[in-house]
């Protein structure tokens, strides 16, 4: 009976408002059901609606809702296009510049956060002990059971596998004592899982550079941004080159990076959660371990909070731009759609003389200023969403306990 009326409400909200409909259910709706998170879904879905909503005008079904029916088109159309790109930017990002600031100065993101989730030291379960044969079980009070096996010791001859001291090929390549029974040394093998990859690392991506003697992570933001702007690497020779200097010097750098990478202007996205989850990136944040001056988005900014001593205008998460550089293998498979939503960690790449209370530099040129933004890196990425997500807020409405008394239930 809820399914049915559920059902009904849907259609009538269909017919109300197609537009609105559509972007509800290829955004919020089939992420919440788990089905962008199958990748031919992200083109599918799309298409799916586009032919039904072309059926509909086409047949003159609701002739009376037409136009709106094809602005709910126009939507479809736009989510043929930017839900396959949320997949890619999954996938691409942080791109190899980012892992490679992660590989150097260590992760600043936290990850995933689910709101309501907070395991403290009463809420975890207790464990009863029990012997069984083989081994240990610990069995909780909610019912999961953990087995500790004992693994059996392996003779001195295995055989036919490579493991044993005296076993020869066995089917896995030479075997013997040192070589882990896969056919090479056992010292070599294990240092193939250990070692990182080192096309993650800026000597490979940069060479020699003097980025690490010149920037360092700043500010560290948590938070929901949409795509305002992108530019690919500019041709070469169309950036000039800084003077050669005997010191490593970081506008040198900065120029450096500029001729080599594409750019992504990323704008704050405020307002655009209303659920109860994602909360630490539902108003953009400034995270603990930042270095650098910044409007702390709780209060509201003091009115000499505008220029600091170094010249830098101090960060605010809730309307200043943030430019991150892209390598450009990622940013030409990436292919930017411009109001794209990414939700992670952006790391400020600060200049070290920012933090030593030195004085920014201004180069002259078409209008007398210098650089006083700073680029920015993808540390971590959280959540990507399309220019027209939509969500409906969860209602809490009145609903019966186990013992009749009220009590507060969420429904979509």
């Amino acid at each position: 009976m809820q399914n049915a009326l559920r059902d009904e409400e849907n259609s009538t909200r269909f017919l109300d408002d197609p537009a609105e409909t559509i972007k509800l259910f290829l955004s919020s709706y089939t992420r919440d059901k788990g089905y962008l998170y199958a990748e031919p879904n992200l083109f599918n879905l799309p298409h799916l609606a586009t032919y039904f909503i072309s059926f509909l005008i086409r047949s003159r079904v609701l002739p009376e809702i037409e136009r709106e029916l094809k602005s709910a088109l126009a939507v479809s159309h736009l989510a043929e296009r930017e839900l396959p790109a949320t997949g890619r930017v999954g996938k691409l990002l942080p791109d190899p510049f980012g892992r490679g600031c992660v590989d150097l100065w260590g992760t600043k993101g936290t990850g995933y956060q689910r709101a309501g989730v907070v395991w403290g030291e009463e809420e975890i379960p207790k464990v009863e002990e029990k012997k069984v044969d083989g081994g240990l079980v610990e069995e909780a009070e909610d019912g999961w059971k953990k087995v500790d096996v004992v693994e059996p010791v392996l003779e001195a001859e295995a055989g036919g596998w490579g493991w044993g001291s005296n076993a020869d090929t066995g089917g896995w390549g030479s075997g013997g004592a040192s070589t882990g029974g896969w056919g090479q040394p056992a010292d070599e093998a294990s240092a193939q899982w250990t070692l990182s990859d080192p096309t993650t690392t800026l000597l490979a991506i940069l060479g020699p550079t003097a980025l690490p003697l010149t920037h360092t992570p700043g500010i560290i933001e948590n938070s929901m941004r949409r795509i305002i702007s992108f530019s690919p690497p500019p041709p070469v020779g169309s950036v000039g080159k800084s003077p050669v200097v005997a010191d490593p010097d970081a506008e040198a750098v900065e120029a450096e990076l500029e001729r080599m990478f594409g750019k992504i202007v990323l704008g704050p996205w405020v307002g655009w959660n209303v659920r109860d989850e994602f909360e630490h990136i539902t108003v953009p944040s400034v995270a603990k371990g930042s270095r650098g001056a910044f409007v702390d988005s709780s209060s509201p900014p003091s009115s000499d909070a505008t220029q600091e001593a170094t010249g830098l205008k101090p960060h605010d998460p809730l309307k200043d731009n943030i430019t991150i550089l892209i390598a450009p293998e990622t940013y030409k498979t990436l292919d930017p759609i411009e109001g794209l939503g990414i939700a992670g960690t952006f790391v400020q790449l600060a200049r070290i003389v920012d933090l030593e209370g030195g004085v920014v530099k201004k180069k002259k040129g078409k209008k007398g200023k210098g650089r006083e933004e700073r680029f920015w890196y993808v540390d971590d990425t959280t959540l990507n969403i399309p220019s027209f997500w939509k969500q409906v807020p969860k209602v809490k409405k009145e609903g019966k306990g186990k013992k009749g008394k009220g009590k507060k239930v969420e429904e979509d």
